[in-house]
Order: C-alpha cells, then sequence, then structure tokens
C-alpha cells in the first residue's frame, strides 16, 4: 500500500487513489489507525464554518469521510 502524503488538491488525491488501486492500495492514517481509501471523489463542499487546515475531516456520515483539500475542494473518500 501507498501512504498518501503531502497531497494538497482534491484532483490531485482522486488520481492517486485511482492510479493505486486495487494495489497496492491507497492509505492514510486516522487517530494512529490505518485507514484504506477504496475510492474517491472530488467534490464541491459549501461549508459552513471556515476550517483553515488542509487534511481536516469537515464532514463525516455511515459511509465516507469529507476531507478538506487546498482548492476550496474536498475529497470524499469510500
Amino acid at each position: 500500500m501507498r501512504r498518501l502524503t503531502g497531497i494538497l488538491l482534491a484532483r490531485d488525491v482522486f488520481n492517486k487513489v485511482r492510479a493505486l488501486d486495487p494495489t497496492p492500495g491507497a492509505f492514510t492514517y486516522l487517530e494512529g489507525n490505518v485507514l484504506k481509501i477504496w475510492s474517491s471523489e472530488e467534490v464541491n463542499q459549501d461549508v459552513e464554518a471556515k476550517f483553515d487546515k488542509v487534511g481536516t475531516i469537515i464532514k463525516q456520515d455511515k459511509k465516507n469521510i469529507y476531507v478538506l483539500c487546498g482548492n476550496e475542494y474536498s475529497i470524499k473518500s469510500k
């Protein structure tokens, strides 16, 4: 698996996840645990609160995690 690091733009994350699927696979860390990213999608989020730090989880539901990227987009990881 390959760790996603140093990527700021949602399109770059999307392309990296797509390139690494199914093998070797993409992952990152969440609260010290490995989080495998099976797929991703670039989405334009209308974020009510201001988040300054790229990589911040801005929304979560039962199937997806939305992470802020540096181009006013977020990435939806499945």
